[in-house]
């Protein structure tokens, strides 16, 4: 199965976040979600000092949209494997936090998905080359 990917210049007279508003009426989200649905919106939150990350502006277009659709978004993302201020979800969240990501700025809550040590998961078997198990 081939992934659709969809592309959006940053040049041109429209503005990025009317770009980010017709990449997801392009993808077809609306179609899939559901009056009541629980959305999770994966967002990489960034370290501390970094700023190679999704600006919170963008990210609150995404969930409006998903709201106007009738989802409840949040956002989420995991604890990384190496030490650092997103490996245990207290500083992942204080990291999000002081880059813009917060209930009042994108207007949806933030749940780390692994928990507050990033050991809460499930395995999964897959039939990967190299990899056999997911850590779900």
């Amino acid at each position: 199965m081939v992934s659709k990917v969809y592309f959006s210049s940053l040049h041109g007279k429209k503005s990025w976040l009317d770009k980010t508003s017709k990449l997801f009426d392009r993808a077809g989200f609306r179609s899939i979600i559901e009056p009541g649905d629980i959305v999770a919106i994966k967002v990489h939150f960034g370290e501390p000092g970094n700023t190679a990350y999704l600006s919170p502006i963008f990210v609150r277009r995404i969930v409006d949209k998903v709201k106007k659709a009738g989802g409840k978004p949040f956002l989420t993302d995991s604890n990384t494997l190496y030490v650092g201020a997103r490996s245990n979800a207290v500083d992942h969240l204080v990291s999000a936090i002081e880059n813009g990501f917060s209930y009042a700025t994108v207007g949806a809550p933030i749940i780390i998905a692994d928990g507050i040590n990033g050991k809460d998961y499930v395995a999964v078997n897959i039939e990967g080359k190299h990899i056999k198990e997911a850590k779900i």
